[in-house]
């Protein structure tokens, strides 16, 4: 399945939730733009629980740049 010109496996994009299957979408056409000075960012937030770590996966295996940096407070992390 093409998301944004990106190719994903179906069985993984049929197994994700309605809110991480959008969040991809962003990022991953995010990820196409030329960069800017108006867009040098893209910010996903979503609930506690609605599946950061597995957008962030697929986001950042799906990148064709080098590096992904991934910001989160370390308050909001549980040990």
């Amino acid at each position: 399945m093409k998301i944004s010109g990106f190719l994903i496996d179906n069985s993984l994009w049929e197994n994700l939730r309605t809110c991480q299957q959008s969040s991809i979408k962003i990022a991953l056409s995010y990820l196409k733009k030329p960069l800017a000075e108006t867009s040098r960012s893209c910010l996903i937030s979503l609930p506690t629980g609605a599946g950061k770590s597995g957008v962030i996966s697929v986001v950042s295996h799906k990148a064709s740049q080098k590096k992904v940096l991934v910001l989160c407070h370390r308050r909001n992390l549980s040990t």
